[in-house]
């Protein structure tokens, strides 16, 4: 008699049944298995090096259309924008035999669909400049050609310290990736992290150059201080009037992280944004992993002020942020009994 019993309390699919029943047995008619040897007293293979070479590419495709307000500030009305960009990224990594140390680069090559592949072309018809019905490019995908080699890199890592150093992606919370277009941003510059402990862990960056997601040179400015491409075109994340760029030397960056096994997480992380700001950001988590629901509660809190020639102005800002949650339902998992 065959029933279904419910057990457990986490939904998990496996497959270990299967790979351990391993293949049909053999006919009758063949000969029975050898007698398993004595157990061996020699220590296992050395599981396989990770290969010295490694390649992967990703291809993007975009139709990136915005609505702008009709009638606009003093009644001048923006005519509302489309760009449609194709995108294919390849990434090379190579690891040097026995050593800690690898190299990798990241290329993308982008193109738009409307033959208007140069950002100067935008400022002005049949490319850009257009009036209502027709549609103008946005920039910030972006609407025109791109090629750039965003990242090249010398890397030395062991369970213990990563450093990385040159061209590269450069993820914390406050200098993401902004991977959500064609290509991500990048920096120039050294990153390292090092692992005290299991729990205990140090990074400190110094970036010296900025490569925005519509631009394929690392400058010295930010994405709040750079036009597209180097032109006077349309900025989406800049006032400066008269399309000109403003150099800063770049960022500073520290962090010290904990993250305990009691359900303890927390860090501290140190900016500067060099002639732009100064920021502090405290992030700690705390979750009751004895409990089935796993309740949690977390803190955000930040204090930013203006610092050096204080390109972008006067900064003041002291977000502060609460979360708690939980699991409220878990699924069960389910399996067939004789």
């Amino acid at each position: 008699m065959t029933s279904l019993r419910s057990c457990g309390a986490t939904f998990i699919v496996t497959l270990a049944a299967a790979l351990l029943i391993g293949p049909p047995a053999a006919a009758q008619s063949s000969p029975p298995p050898a007698p398993s040897p004595a157990p061996s007293t020699q220590l296992p293979p050395a599981s396989a090096a990770p290969p010295a070479f490694s390649f992967r590419g990703s291809f993007r495709a975009y139709d990136f259309t915005r609505q702008n307000a009709s009638t606009g500030i003093g009644g001048a009305g923006q005519v509302n924008q489309q760009s449609i960009e194709l995108g294919l990224a390849l990434h090379a990594d190579y690891r040097f035999a026995d050593t800690p140390f690898s190299v990798g680069a990241s290329y993308l090559v982008a193109v738009p669909t409307n033959g208007c592949v140069s950002p100067v072309s935008h400022l002005s018809p049949p490319c850009g400049k257009l009036k209502a019905p027709a549609l103008n490019p946005d920039d910030s995908l972006p609407g025109f050609a791109l090629n750039a080699l965003y990242e090249a890199y010398v890397q030395y890592k062991n369970p213990h310290l990563n450093v990385k150093l040159g061209d590269q992606v450069f993820n914390t919370l406050w200098t993401s990736s902004s991977d959500t277009r064609i290509k991500p941003t990048a920096f120039q510059g050294i990153d390292l992290v090092y692992s005290a402990s299991p729990v205990w862990s140090v990074e400190l960056a110094d970036m010296i150059r900025f490569q925005g997601r519509v631009n394929s040179t690392f400058e010295k400015n930010t994405l709040m201080t750079s036009f597209p491409a180097g032109t006077a075109g349309t900025p989406a994340n800049t006032f400066v009037p008269g399309g000109n760029s403003i150099p800063t030397a770049g960022l500073q960056y520290a962090r010290i992280g904990y993250a305990g096994t009691n359900g303890l997480t927390t860090a501290v992380h140190l900016y500067r944004f060099d002639d732009i700001a100064n920021l502090a950001w405290v992030e700690a988590k705390y979750t009751a992993l004895g409990q089935r629901t796993k309740p949690f509660v977390a803190f955000h809190g930040g204090y930013e002020r203006e610092t050096g020639a204080a390109v972008l102005g006067k900064i003041y800002s002291t977000p502060v942020g609460v979360q708690a949650g939980g699991s409220a339902y878990r699924r069960q998992r389910c399996r067939w009994t004789s």
